[in-house]
């Protein structure tokens, strides 16, 4: 499966658990990208390291439709503000 993860309000919620949900997600042969509305400016990349994920910065864009334009379908989406994957910030 492919699986997206929010950044700020989800991952930052709880590091410590999604840490372990990633490494056993990548375990089981799945991949996990952490995608956020940030910008993704030099300084938004220096500050978010998430171990065995890929990072998506969307720009304020909806998230779901800035991943399917880069050919990237994801199956599970985890977010604190779901609005946010289909309308963006």
């Amino acid at each position: 499966m492919r699986i997206a993860i929010d950044y700020d309000g989800t991952y930052t919620a709880d590091p410590d658990l999604w840490d372990g949900f990633i490494k056993a997600a990548r375990a089981a042969g799945h991949k996990i990208w952490i995608v956020t509305c940030r910008r993704g400016d030099d300084e938004e990349r220096q500050d978010i390291k998430v171990p065995g994920a890929f990072i998506v910065f969307t720009a304020m864009m909806a998230k779901k439709a800035y991943c399917e334009q880069r050919l990237l379908n994801i199956d599970i989406w985890i977010d604190d503000d779901p609005a946010s994957i289909i309308y963006g910030k």
